[in-house]
């Protein structure tokens, strides 16, 4: 499902993947956002055709509106191709339990 949300008062198209096990940012956006990535240079992230990319490092806190409801979350720096951001099954657990 694809969904608008904003960053810091820019807009943005995102991804909501339930398959992806964490939030994912574009890295040319996390650096264009001023988004500082702490560690995380690397780790390698398996993407569904089983190849192996290499993380951008890992931004904390990334203040995130969806709607009219504002959440910090985590994202790892990834080329993301056609997305800026994919949120992944961390953001869902932050909503409540998954049954």
């Amino acid at each position: 499902m694809l969904l608008p949300v904003i960053v810091k008062g820019e807009h943005f198209l995102s991804l909501l993947d339930t398959g992806s096990t964490h939030n994912f940012v574009q890295g040319a956006a996390m650096h264009h956002l001023g988004l500082t990535p702490a560690g995380g240079e690397y780790l390698q992230v398996t993407v569904p055709n089983g190849d192996r990319m290499a993380c951008e490092g890992i931004a904390q806190d990334v203040p995130i509106r969806i709607d009219d409801e504002d959440f910090a979350i985590m994202c790892v720096g990834l080329n993301l191709g056609t997305f800026d951001f994919i949120i992944g099954f961390d953001f869902f657990q932050m909503l409540g339990p998954m049954l």
